[in-house]
């Protein structure tokens, strides 16, 4: 099924994405069932079948195995969200809370009268055995949650209510997946560290879950293959190794180029996003004030005011790049580092002179990975919350087309860069004729 959607050029590449990472979850039920010797390869093969249907589908390749790591980690820690099921943790945990569940039905069968010492001799406890010995080796479990012996394993679950063993196997899975990330984060380099940092937030990967019901919600193909390139730090193929700018060529630099054309599109793409929101709710709004000649000179006219009822709110939009130079080692220490110096640096730049005017002033921030600072929601509650409007949208909805913007702007950012990027190695050659690619 996977290869079917990778081979379907009919389905969109955002379509494509949202069924193959859906189907991807449906094998937890295969370890559930069968024993792990049983389920393991069959999964593993699955898990690789995945990941090339996905890597032919957006022309990308998952080589590096800080690539592989984002691909394969959930979309709560800003990856793809193609969890692996063949794995030995997986596929141990699975096993595990599948046993969990069924031990309070033991006394209902006739294994009630069989004594627990033997009990544990069956083949499916001496599976269970291995799976809690795989587990407990590679995270220390609270023996109360998850004991390591058997016998205890037994005695404790044949007393569990169905609220007990509820969710057993997320819970399992997360503490083995926050302990991977921990691990993953120590032995990265401080690049790689200010990526995972500044993609560990609910709305680095959100855009992933929107579904193409209307216009605002689909995504271009090009838009999809880049957001997938930027969520894995994996390369576009055939690109120069430089910039125009002769910075190394990555995922990170094609969005934070200080020489790259198209920045003012992103971030006018998002300015509209907010007056349109504004416009939604009944709010007036103005864009680009006139203001006196000072604040032209000094670049301190804001991007719009917003008549609220109670107030007059004066914006300034700003896009930065946490994984920067300037930035890296502030967001490897703390993600949001760079959301929180941009806030403060437009608050002073901005915020007594909008006093003065007699309106109030937030500055609507966010990284290049889809952090949106607190004012932005501050923002968009004001917006949604105003009384009379029959026709209000979610915040929710709201943030999910702000991300989707946002996404959209550095694509076309990243475009104008590799072209460029292209124009200047083929001058270097001497290109008589010049091939920009896609």
């Amino acid at each position: 099924m996977a290869h079917c959607l990778a081979n379907t050029p009919a389905l969109s590449a955002q379509i494509a994405l949202l069924l193959t990472r859906q189907l991807s979850t449906r094998s937890t039920f295969l370890a559930r069932a069968g024993t792990p010797d049983s389920s393991g390869p069959a999964l593993k093969f699955f898990d690789v079948k995945v990941c090339d249907a996905v890597e032919r589908r957006h022309d990308l390749q998952f080589a590096s195995p800080f690539s592989k790591a984002l691909f394969q980690a959930p979309m709560r820690q800003g990856g793809a969200g193609f969890v692996p099921g063949g794995d030995p943790l997986s596929v141990a945990a699975a096993f595990a809370s599948a046993m969990a569940v069924t031990m309070r039905f033991i006394p209902k069968t006739p294994l009630s009268s069989i004594p627990t010492g033997l009990l544990t001799e069956l083949p499916s406890f001496i599976n269970l055995s291995i799976c809690l010995q795989v587990l407990h080796t590679a995270h220390k479990f609270d023996e109360k949650f998850l004991p390591r012996q058997v016998v205890y394993f037994v005695a404790i679950f044949k007393k569990a209510s169905p609220k007990d063993t509820a969710h057993i196997q997320g819970k399992i899975t997360k503490l083995l997946q926050d302990a991977y990330h921990t691990a993953l984060k120590e032995q990265s380099s401080p690049a790689q560290q200010a990526v995972l940092n500044s993609r560990q937030h609910p709305f680095a990967s959100a855009w992933m879950r929107a579904i193409p019901v209307s216009s605002e919600f689909k995504l271009s193909d090009q838009t999809v293959r880049f957001g997938l390139s930027l969520a894995t730090s994996s390369l576009l193929p055939n690109l120069p190794a430089t910039c125009h700018c002769d910075s190394e060529l990555t995922p990170e630099h094609l969005i934070s180029c200080k020489n790259a054309h198209d920045k003012l599109l992103r971030h006018n793409l998002v300015v509209s996003s907010f007056v349109s929101f504004a416009a939604h709710h009944g709010v007036p709004s103005k864009q680009e004030p006139r203001c006196d000649y000072d604040d032209c000179k000094n670049a301190q006219r804001p991007d719009a005011v917003f008549f609220l009822p109670q107030d007059a709110v004066e914006v300034d939009v700003s896009i930065t790049s946490p994984v920067c130079p300037s930035n890296m080692l502030a967001t490897v220490k703390a993600g949001g580092s760079a959301l929180l110096k941009r806030e403060s640096v437009k608050n002073v730049k901005y915020r007594e002179k909008a006093r003065l005017r007699g309106n109030s002033f937030r500055p609507l921030v966010f990284e290049t990975h889809g952090r949106p600072g607190a004012d932005v929601r501050a923002f968009l509650r004001m917006l949604t919350s105003l009384p009379g409007s029959s026709l209000s949208m979610p915040v929710s909805d709201c943030m999910m087309q702000l991300q989707l913007q946002l996404l959209r702007g550095n694509s076309r950012m990243a475009s104008s860069c590799i072209m460029r990027a292209r124009y200047h190695r083929a001058r270097g050659q001497d290109a008589r004729y010049l091939d920009l690619g896609e």
